[in-house]
């Protein structure tokens, strides 16, 4: 077996589709939200082309694109250890920047949610990889991926010493992880759970809701 690789079961792939749910659900309750304020505050400050005003939209468009496209690269049953590499290599760059996102966060409920929600992000990639890759070996891989985090981690104070630079690293996140949790939860011949992927989106929804109202109070 390869470095990602597990048996696939029905009951694990439940599980999968309440991951996946649980990551769309914190990007439209959390992210996209924050993305709303960071947008109002680029086009306050002037920073647009003079008719764009949607630069944050565009930026998290390009991140379910460019996730799209590292989807691509990754995907055949013929994948070779160098695609295995470019693809292990595009996911260690989206792991430096939730690594980033998370250690930019100040308020414990929200460090709580982000790290449940990404955690879960994280598994539903790895079972992509597994899918993809199960012939790759070696667990190189899964220790520079975990790596990523870490380092993403440890530059927070970077992206947080530049305001733009962190609502645009949002932005692509928020593409990227919609696109890679239906990517998943959507595969070839029907295997998502519709109802795990309702229940992770609406359990994890309520428990957001929950959080952010006390908040605000």
């Amino acid at each position: 077996m390869g470095p990602f690789e597990r048996p696939e079961r029905p009951r694990r792939r439940a599980w999968l589709s309440a991951a996946a749910g649980v990551s769309v659900a914190y990007v439209f309750v959390d992210l996209l939200p924050d993305l709303a304020v960071a947008q109002r505050t680029f086009t306050e400050s002037g920073v647009r082309i003079a008719w764009l005003e949607e630069q944050l939209y565009l930026a998290a468009l390009a991140g379910l694109v460019a996730a799209y496209g590292i989807d691509r690269i990754g995907r055949g049953a013929a994948a070779t250890d160098a695609r295995f590499w470019i693809h292990v290599g595009a996911f260690a760059i989206y792991n430096v920047l939730i690594g980033a996102l998370i250690g930019n966060l100040r308020e414990p409920a929200q460090l709580v949610l982000a790290t449940g929600a990404l955690g879960t992000h994280f598994y539903v990639n790895d079972r992509a990889l597994a899918r993809e890759h199960a012939s790759s070996s070696g667990p190189a891989g899964r220790y520079l991926l975990a790596l990523a985090v870490l380092v993403g981690w440890a530059t927070a104070d970077i992206q947080s010493a530049h305001p733009r630079a962190h609502a645009v690293v949002q932005a692509l996140l928020a593409g990227g992880i919609v696109l890679n949790s239906l990517n998943e939860e959507l595969p070839e011949g029907n295997d998502g759970r519709f109802g795990p992927f309702a229940a992770g989106i609406v359990s994890y929804t309520a428990l957001m809701l929950l959080f952010l109202r006390a908040l605000r109070s």
